[in-house]
């Protein structure tokens, strides 16, 4: 039927268009979100969606065969939207990313201050944890101390430190 065919073809065209705003979003993350591996995965999943969709769609519309002209359709589905809508869609896209991040930070704001907070208070317990170890090797110290000038005075008055060198 001609009139199948046609709206097929139309369907093609569509699905083209679709293509090509999936693309850009996803070019949108891979400019805006800085991953490693972000570009690579995006890449995959938009051809594994684009050829689940076009099989798919060959199913339906054609009862199975994928149709070499409904495949050229939805290139030229593609090309239109690549010339014509494209650059609009890029510009509100990273519009509404920046936005998207703006708002983000705003509300990452307490996280952040709470993040600060929980390093100064780690810092302030490590130095007291330390500035105790320190008081603990003074006091050692002092005894040490006290102890030896005991036994020099001891020494000196006449009496020996230790009961084993009296012989």
């Amino acid at each position: 039927d001609v009139a199948a065919q046609g709206a097929a073809l139309v369907q093609a065209v569509l699905l083209g268009l679709a293509a090509g705003v999936l693309y850009d979003l996803f070019r949108i993350l891979r400019v805006r979100v800085r991953l490693p591996l972000l570009g690579p995965v995006l890449d995959l999943l938009f051809w594994l969606t684009l050829t689940v969709t076009l099989f798919l769609w060959s199913q339906w519309a054609w009862g199975g065969p994928v149709r070499l002209y409904g495949a050229a359709f939805l290139f030229l589905g593609g090309a239109v939207y690549f010339g014509l809508f494209s650059r609009w869609l890029l510009w509100l896209g990273y519009r509404l990313a920046d936005l998207v991040t703006a708002i983000l930070k705003i509300l990452a704001l307490p996280l952040f201050a709470l993040n600060r907070l929980q390093k100064k208070i780690k810092k302030l317990a490590k130095n007291i944890f330390l500035f105790a170890g320190k008081w603990y090797r003074i006091n050692q110290i002092t005894q040490e101390m006290e102890s030896t000038a005991r036994r020099r005075a001891a020494r000196e008055r006449g009496g020996s430190s230790h009961a084993s060198e009296t012989c």
